[in-house]
């Protein structure tokens, strides 16, 4: 009996795992269609907050609420070598972008160390450097957190990560084919 309902608590939480982030509504269906419109800000924004949420998702079972370290910790697993940025640097970006809407950030400006970053996609090529500026590619930040998604999946699928615990963490987020059901509930409760 232990067996099948920890099995069956996997597949649920499996579930609401792919509502989040692999729907047609989730997560990586937002940041492909802003790539895919180049509304790129808005894409960076999102894989950002993406990255939070798997920070949350994988945060230590004491804690109550994700921290920049969980972002931080995702980030140097997952993405940052890959596109040439530190965890400090697109912990800095994601602020600037998510607080001011600027690549500028608090860290960025107490840190010299610490690069702004600009963004580049599709076929532009960085013709320069210019100081206390890192260009990353977009598509590769995008892949990157693709990557990242499903390795924390299989985690779940795994065992590596308790899945009762994750997926008391996942009902907390906003999950767009639940909001979409509830949306046409409060629709048809109008008329």
């Amino acid at each position: 009996m232990g067996v099948v309902n920890t099995m069956s608590n996997v597949a649920s939480v499996l579930k609401k795992y792919d509502d989040v982030f692999c729907s047609d509504r989730g997560v990586i269906a937002g940041i492909t269609l802003c790539r895919e419109h180049e509304c790129c800000t808005s894409a960076v924004a999102l894989a950002y907050i993406a990255i939070d949420s798997l920070g949350c998702l994988t945060m230590d079972k004491r804690q109550r609420e994700a921290t920049g370290a969980d972002f931080r910790r995702i980030a140097s697993q997952h993405i940052g070598p890959s596109v040439g940025a530190t965890a400090d640097e697109l912990w800095a970006a994601r602020c600037g972008l998510l607080h001011c809407y600027a690549a500028e950030s608090r860290l960025s400006r107490e840190k010299p160390q610490v690069m702004k970053l600009v963004y580049k996609y599709g076929h532009v090529k960085q013709t320069h450097n210019v100081e206390g500026w890192v260009m990353i590619d977009l598509d590769k930040l995008i892949d990157r957190l693709v990557k990242a998604m499903a390795s924390i999946r299989r985690k779940i699928e795994g065992g590596e990560l308790d899945p009762i615990l994750v997926g008391k963490r996942l009902t907390m987020m906003f999950n767009p084919v639940r909001s979409s059901q509830m949306y046409q509930h409060l629709v048809r409760g109008k008329r």
